[in-house]
């Protein structure tokens, strides 16, 4: 996906002060089904800033979603640590879910397919759909020059350091049972590894769209099948979409898994690789999927 960035510097300069500091302030975040923290923990100047976000009623055992953004943010840590609430939908689609119906605000394309927002609604009126904890930190760029090192601290990171300022934040423990990571597509590459790195720590694992290469595919079910055998059942969400340039990885992961005979679900939802569709529907069914897995619907 490639995105660019709002203002050029050309321009902020040329700007009066008083309004270049108005221009450059961010955007205040706003839900109403959400408290949202803007975490900024120090010891890394490659990563560090991250979107907390806490259900305004919490559970008295709750679950963490980490959801790991896309290449186009990773530029800019505010801009990567906002990428869920501001360009993919996050915020809105959490409020839909907890306002149903589902409705489609797409009138020129349906991105949810046939017969699918009548199977959302069926559920959420049966199911009442309550937020987990999420947090979605900036995630750095792996296939810059030092990527892989930076990609080895990224993962310790998020293993380690922002799940304790998480607990610390919210004051809950996230033991594995009640723990997912997921990503959207170089985010569900990285998710895929993180996952594969420090499986103890999940229950579960979604990709969305995870841009990844069709030789890769085996080696991911090896791992989870692997980590499987090791800790017990985790869960694996693939989520892509009709016309995704990573489609045939992900089918492949998907049948890998099964013939693995793993706890996995593929769904392929009308649509292209951007944002637009995962405004609409990928993090929707993002959100759903996540939700099955903690709290084990089927």
């Amino acid at each position: 996906m490639k995105r660019r960035a709002l203002l050029a510097s050309g321009l902020m300069a040329a700007l009066a002060p008083s309004a270049a500091a108005a221009a450059a302030a961010p955007k205040r975040l706003e839900s109403a089904e959400l408290s949202l923290i803007e975490l900024s923990l120090p010891g890394d100047v490659a990563f560090g800033r991250a979107l907390l976000a806490v259900p305004r009623e919490l559970p008295k055992e709750p679950g963490l979603l980490v959801l790991l953004h896309g290449l186009g943010e990773t530029n800019d840590q505010d801009v990567g640590a906002r990428a869920f609430a501001e360009r993919y939908g996050l915020l809105s689609a959490v409020a839909r879910l907890t306002h149903p119906p589902l409705v489609r605000t797409e009138p020129r394309q349906d991105f949810f397919g046939e017969g699918r927002l009548a199977e959302h609604n069926a559920r959420l009126a049966q199911h009442p759909y309550r937020a987990p904890v999420i947090v979605c930190p900036f995630t750095p760029n792996p296939y810059k020059a030092g990527g892989n090192e930076v990609l080895t601290r990224f993962m310790r990171f998020v293993n380690v350091e922002l799940r304790a300022a998480i607990e610390h934040q919210v004051g809950a423990s996230f033991p594995a049972s009640r723990s997912m990571i997921s990503g959207v597509s170089m985010g569900g590459f990285l998710a895929i590894e993180i996952f594969l790195q420090r499986p103890e720590l999940f229950c579960g694992l979604g990709a969305v769209q995870a841009a990844f290469g069709p030789n890769q595919a085996l080696r991911y079910a090896a791992g989870v099948s692997k980590a499987s055998e090791r800790l017990g059942r985790r869960r694996v969400e693939i989520l892509t979409s009709s016309l995704d340039p990573y489609r045939r990885s992900n089918e492949l992961f998907h049948r890998h898994l099964a013939e693995r005979k793993q706890a996995t679900r593929l769904r392929v939802l009308p649509g292209p690789h951007d944002q637009r569709w995962l405004k609409e529907s990928g993090v929707i069914e993002m959100l759903l999927a996540a939700d099955d897995v903690l709290t084990e619907r089927k």
